[in-house]
């Protein structure tokens, strides 16, 4: 019965064991097949996810392209407007500096012509009656003589003194006589007073009914020339 029964006891043993091993086998089998799904399935979404990203990382390089596009045309039209802006800044101190010197001849101009010593008290008579006549204004006989007569007695020859010949009281102080200073009138402006400012009138001295017959106008200053 001992030697049966230690048979009994090792057959018992092998089985159980053999059963061990197979249950070991088993679950080894379903962790492999679970660990290997998983793995499938994170496969699958970092496939995805992989795919996700290239589509967003395209995106991002065909935005950051068109972003360095605009850049570069945007740099571009900066470029050509500061340019235009330097060359306009250039001209506009150009006519500026043309402008002072325009100027500061118009002033010297005027303080060498409507110099205060240089005036005639015949002044204001002449230039009214030139002005009368060349808008068409009949003149009084009184008018007339006083418009002729300067200061002194004298009596003022229409073009000799009024446009070609210098006045006998106006000697600058090198000793010689101003130059007249005349401007041509157009055919269409004729008859009428073309400027008043200040002390300064350029007006017509060709109208019809003017005696002078000439085709010029004058620029007449303090006295009258």
């Amino acid at each position: 019965n001992s030697e049966r029964r230690a048979r009994h006891r090792k057959k018992l043993a092998q089985v159980i064991a053999e059963e061990v091993r197979d249950v070991k086998r088993r679950l080894e089998a379903a962790a492999t097949e679970a660990f290997r799904s998983r793995v499938k399935k994170l496969q699958a979404s970092l496939a995805q996810e992989s795919t996700s990203l290239r589509g967003d990382l395209v995106r991002a390089q065909q935005e950051n392209e068109r972003l360095r596009r605009e850049v570069q045309a945007e740099r571009r039209v900066t470029a050509q407007r500061e340019v235009h802006y330097t060359e306009q800044e250039l001209r506009i101190r150009q006519l500026s500096t043309i402008l002072a010197q325009q100027q500061e001849t118009i002033d010297q101009t005027r303080r060498g012509l409507f110099s205060p010593r240089n005036r005639s008290p015949s002044w204001t008579a002449r230039a009214t009656a030139t002005t009368q006549r060349a808008n068409g204004v009949e003149e009084s006989p009184a008018e007339v003589e006083r418009g002729r007569e300067p200061a002194g007695g004298d009596p003022v020859h229409d073009d000799e003194e009024f446009s070609s010949q210098p006045p006998r009281h106006s000697v600058l102080a090198n000793g010689h006589a101003p130059a007249p200073l005349q401007v041509e009138i157009p055919q269409a402006a004729r008859g009428t007073t073309l400027l008043q400012t200040g002390n300064t009138e350029v007006f017509d001295i060709s109208s019809p009914d003017s005696s002078r017959g000439s085709n010029r106008g004058s620029v007449m200053n303090h006295r009258g020339e």
